[in-house]
């Protein structure tokens, strides 16, 4: 005889037909529970030899009615759900046959038999393999047909046997199979492995209805109803599973995704520590714990959980793109892009996570600025499926820093025609535009996006931003006061362009505030040095600003706007080399920046190289026509070169525009200044006059204006008002020679008027 096989809840009728083999035994030994262990167990045969059905279903005894309640008991013990739903398609593969496979505790690896069990008609058939011979199926007598009629009909529950003897018995087989034989389980097995979640509930109910203290069933049914989204559901199925075996780690598990899936994050963690507990090594357990430290951004304990998993499986492809993405949060992006290489060469991965790989290494590469590399990542995804929207946003943002404006916009509008309401795409070409300064089209995208995600911030700063460089300052400050509110992971760009619009205001308080909660939160960001360098130069904290503007230039060496604003603090302090050598640095990196040629000409000017800031200025203009502070400084040189006529033409040309900022109006002043200068050596006093009270109404304590108005009243006999101005002019600058001469000459014409003498009669 064969060895005993595990215990099963259910058996399965199995045939009416008979074996014989030879004169040799065989049995098949299902079942544990047999009560008389030291008695040989009674065969089939041995029991219907001494037993019939009645009419009514019920057992007759041939031998003794004292007996009647051992049998009864036997067959209550031995007994087996008849399957009355084989026919239905929906549970089985087949709407005829039901199949069990014999497994190696039954049957031997040479031998495989077949059972094929009908609702109508229950029959067994034998495979023959090799020459070795195999069993015989023999078919059945009516009276034998009629009797396994009978157990069908009035029984639910029917005979299991231990062994079955080489002689042929009109008693039908009723063999006990295991759950994963049964036609239900490998249908739910197969539906879940095609995503088909319904038709897998159904099947596992099925199986439950069967075998109804079944752990594994009610897990699978539990899997089945968290990927529907059914998550109480999938609750109840694993609060079952817990009362069967509290000590097994599956439904601890599922439990913890499904926790995590509902956002419960403590009680997940909760579920699957017990689980790690019970099976250290539980790769499900480990995924989901290492998703929710990623939630939690707890990085680390992410990766180390996969880390456990690839020490087992080091070519899990599935866990080395899961651990890249961690990865690449965790800003690892060398690391990363090793993960996303491995995962995409071991396979296999489905078409999804390829390209979830490929994402991920091209957005890891960018982070790099190793552009053309994720360029070839993107591609890839792109070649597969040219209308991936994702990819297609992100493709346009390498284009963008590639500064391949026109592609860049051509992917995003490509995205926008595939998914019209995908703020996304307008908030990233938005941005493009506001970088162009196609101002109409920015805030076309721009509103579009906010539309759709009326809280993004990044949206609010950019259209704040737009508006700041279109002059409209509160509706820029509208904007960025709400972006700062919505408290972002990262509000340093809002800040650092709300503090330009405070510059700009000249509240240059409130633009240090921003600036150092800026510079708090990102020490060593540059943009935010480099503008806290600016203020305080505009504030005249000259050391303060060179303090903020060297950290910037270390920091980073190329930055032009620290640079230059250091080039301009050097020159407001009467370092002109040193002014110079940054601005001689920033043409090095951009030699063509108007702005650049703006300011050397303005150090050159003051080191009376006025051909160089000539030069300068020209081809200032030339770069930027439209702009009318290289003609503000270009009418100053010429009043210097005492080129009168020039330097009118220039200066009238300036005051024709009117400043949008505060910058425009310190150059409006300055070309005010030089106008009164030019217009009182060509004797257009009243003019001169004119220019100078509006120059000095807008800035009280501009030295060159009370210098030159001075000089104007000296001019017009009224010397008081002159020694006023000029004294004035030389508390403000104690070097000022031109109102110190100016002051001289006013004394000696006071000294030169007779005095007057009164008499006492």
């Amino acid at each position: 005889m064969l060895s005993h096989a595990p215990n099963y809840n259910h058996t399965y009728p199995a045939m009416n037909k008979t074996f014989s083999k030879g004169n040799e035994d065989f049995g098949i030994h299902m079942g544990e529970n047999y009560g008389n262990r030291g008695k040989r167990p009674q065969t089939i045969a041995q029991f219907s030899s001494r037993t019939s059905l009645n009419s009514d279903g019920g057992i007759n005894n041939e031998n003794s009615s004292n007996n009647n309640l051992r049998q009864r008991n036997f067959l209550k013990r031995h007994s087996a759900f008849v399957l009355n739903n084989a026919k239905d398609k929906n549970i089985y593969k087949s709407n005829e046959d039901f199949t069990i496979r014999g497994n190696t505790r039954s049957f031997s690896k040479r031998q495989e038999d077949r059972l094929f069990v009908s609702a109508d008609n229950f029959f067994t058939t034998n495979k023959k393999f090799g020459n070795r011979g195999g069993y015989r199926a023999e078919e059945s007598s009516e009276e034998e047909n009629h009797h396994a009629g009978q157990l069908k009909g009035n029984f639910k529950s029917m005979l299991s046997t231990r062994t079955v003897s080489k002689r042929q018995y009109s008693a039908p087989m009723i063999i006990r199979g295991p759950k994963k034989w049964h036609p239900s389980q490998r249908s739910g097995v197969q539906a879940m492995k095609e995503k088909q979640y319904e038709q897998a509930v159904m099947c596992f109910t099925m199986v439950l209805e069967h075998y109804p203290d079944s752990y594994n069933a009610q897990c699978d049914r539990a899997t089945a109803f968290i990927k529907l989204g059914y998550y109480n559901r999938a609750l109840q199925d694993l609060d079952v599973a817990f009362l069967q075996k509290p000590n097994k780690s599956r439904a601890w598990c599922l439990r913890g995704e499904v926790h995590y899936l509902q956002g419960r994050l403590d009680e997940a963690l909760v579920d699957l520590s017990n689980a790690l507990h019970m099976e250290p090594n539980n790769f499900e357990a480990l995924s989901t714990h290492a998703n929710i430290a990623k939630e939690l951004e707890n990085y680390k304990d992410a990766i180390e959980s996969l880390d456990k998993i690839l020490k087992i499986q080091p070519k899990n492809a599935a866990t080395l793109k899961q651990r890249g993405e961690i990865k690449f949060l965790a800003k690892q992006h060398l690391a990363a892009i090793h993960d996303f290489t491995r995962a995409l060469l071991y396979g296999p991965l489905n078409q999804n996570e390829k390209i979830l790989a490929l994402q991920g290494r091209g957005n890891a590469y960018r982070e790099l600025n190793r552009f053309d590399e994720a360029l070839n990542d993107f591609n890839k995804v792109l070649q597969k499926n040219p209308n991936d929207v994702k990819t297609l946003i992100y493709r346009a943002d390498i284009y963008r820093l590639m500064r391949d404006y026109e592609k860049a916009v051509d992917d995003l509008t490509k995205a926008i025609s595939l998914e019209p309401k995908n703020f996304l795409a307008f908030k990233s070409r938005g941005f493009i535009y506001a970088q162009l300064e196609n101002f109409d089209k920015a805030l076309y995208d721009l509103n579009n996006s906010l539309e759709f995600e009326p809280e993004d911030s990044y949206s609010l700063t950019t259209r704040g931003d737009v508006y700041r460089k279109l002059g409209q300052y509160q509706q820029s400050l509208n904007d960025l006061n709400k972006a700062i509110s919505l408290q972002p992971a990262d509000p340093t760009s809002a800040l650092i362009t709300r503090a330009t619009v405070f510059r700009k205001l000249d509240q240059f308080e409130e633009a240090l505030a921003d600036l150092d909660c800026a510079l708090e939160k990102r020490p060593d960001y540059t943009v935010a040095l480099a503008l806290r360098g600016d203020v305080y130069y505009q504030q005249k904290l000259y050391n303060e600003a060179l303090q903020d503007l060297d950290k910037a230039i270390l920091l980073s060496p190329k930055n032009q706007t620290a640079l230059r604003s250091r080039g301009e603090t050097f020159s407001a302090m009467g370092r002109y080399h040193e002014a110079l050598v940054d601005f001689n640095r920033c043409f090095e990196i951009e030699p063509d920046n108007a702005l650049t040629f703006l300011f050397r000409a303005q150090v050159y000017h003051e080191l009376e190289r006025h051909n160089e800031a000539i030069k300068d200025l020209d081809k200032a203009l030339k770069l930027a026509p439209d702009q009318w502070f290289p003609l503000v400084m270009r009418g100053s040189v010429y009043r210097s070169m005492k080129r009168y006529n020039s330097s009118l033409a220039d200066l009238d040309r300036a005051l024709q525009y009117t400043p949008q900022d505060l910058l425009g109006q310190k150059y409006q002043t300055l070309a005010l200044v030089n106008r009164g200068a030019v217009s009182r050596i060509m004797g257009r006093l009243d003019k001169a006059m004119n220019d100078l009270n509006r120059a000095l109404s807008r800035d009280h304590d501009n030295v060159f204006a009370l210098s030159q108005r001075g000089a104007l009243y000296r001019a017009l006999g009224r010397y008081n008002e002159a020694l006023l101005d000029l004294d004035k002019a030389l508390l403000l600058d104690r070097d000022n020679q031109f109102a110190s001469l100016e002051r001289n000459k006013v004394s000696r014409m006071i000294k030169r008027q007779p005095t007057r003498l009164s008499y006492a009669f």
